[in-house]
């Protein structure tokens, strides 16, 4: 709608022929977010906002880590920018209204975005919400979509290696009989429960401090991780990956110059060992939630990561504040 001089009113949509879709179905992490369509005064308000706000955590003291507050900030400016594709023309931070939240998620939706991201979407603008003084604003996810099944997630299903009916030995030695480095990287995801990225930058002899080893830089979320060395089975995983590492950077010596071709070399042995969802229904990452399993079991508790309808929990494998603390200690 415009005014008589031709001029966008605030908050009305344009028509639908021609918008610019602000985003696509494959997030990129690398991606940055555009910010050309918004008004300078707006990316300034917006700046502002993050730069005083986003290290910290709705719910608890902690500092958000670098990766997250990269993330908020792609997010909400990821948001604008799509809200500016549609003509809705805010004059400023205060003038976000309910209608702007629909339209932008709806747009998520109809490219086809995951639940699990529109989720973390919605999460991100409900907290800068907060932020602009407009707490309670972002309601439940169900009313920024048309399908209720666009924001919901999956029950969290069991992959480790023992529920799915396969002994963590015979994976290990198919593995080592195609490549003995990435066997002895496997064998350290299952005594651990690492993923993928972290065993093959991990560097055994400098890692461990105080009985633990120690993550600072491959953390997922890029926060600081501690697993406490406890079995001598650990510790004999330790010993025979000592033993076989690359001189040059102290990780163990998996073909490949950059991180990227040691996990394509990694997961290339694998698939030729027939440890994918393919051939015997499981993958490496079934190591770590077989780590997590025996833990559990070794402290005498149940699955801590399933509910009685097999619905994942929170504080499961490391991922959230609530987790195990003996098992994946957070140093942030």
């Amino acid at each position: 709608m415009e005014d008589k001089n031709g001029n966008t009113l605030e908050g009305s949509p344009a028509d639908s022929d021609g918008l610019q879709v602000g985003t696509t179905a494959q997030d990129s992490k690398a991606r940055r977010p555009k910010t050309d369509s918004i008004p300078y005064k707006i990316r300034q308000s917006i700046q502002a906002v993050l730069d005083q706000n986003s290290y910290e955590y709705a719910r608890s003291e902690k500092k958000a880590s670098t990766e997250r507050r990269e993330k908020r900030s792609e997010v909400v400016f990821e948001f604008f920018s799509i809200l500016w594709g549609h003509r809705y023309k805010i004059e400023s931070l205060d003038s976000l209204k309910q209608k702007h939240l629909v339209a932008v998620f709806n747009e998520l939706e109809r490219c086809g975005q995951a639940p699990s991201t529109i989720q973390d979407k919605i999460s991100i603008m409900r907290a800068f919400c907060d932020w602009i003084g407009k707490p309670g604003m972002v309601e439940n996810a169900r009313k920024y979509v048309h399908n209720p099944a666009s924001v919901q997630i999956e029950p969290f299903k069991n992959n480790s290696w023992e529920a799915n009916g396969v002994n963590a030995a015979d994976i290990l030695t198919r593995v080592k009989d195609k490549d003995a480095k990435v066997g002895i990287a496997l064998d350290l995801c299952l005594e651990f429960g690492l993923r993928p990225r972290e065993v093959v930058t991990l560097r055994p002899t400098v890692a461990q401090e105080f009985g633990a080893l120690i993550f600072r830089e491959s953390a997922k979320g890029g926060h600081m991780r501690l697993i406490p060395i406890e079995k001598e089975s650990q510790r004999n995983a330790l010993a025979v990956a000592a033993a076989n590492l690359d001189n040059r950077t102290g990780t163990i010596s998996i073909r490949g110059e950059t991180v990227e071709q040691k996990l394509r070399r990694f997961y290339y042995i694998l698939e030729r060992a027939g440890v994918t969802k393919a051939q015997l229904g499981v993958t490496a990452l079934g190591a770590r939630d077989q780590f997590y399993k025996n833990s559990v079991s070794e402290l005498g508790g149940a699955d801590i990561r399933h509910d009685g309808n097999g619905a994942r929990r929170r504080g499961s494998r490391g991922h959230s504040r609530g987790r195990t603390q003996k098992h994946a200690t957070s140093l942030e």
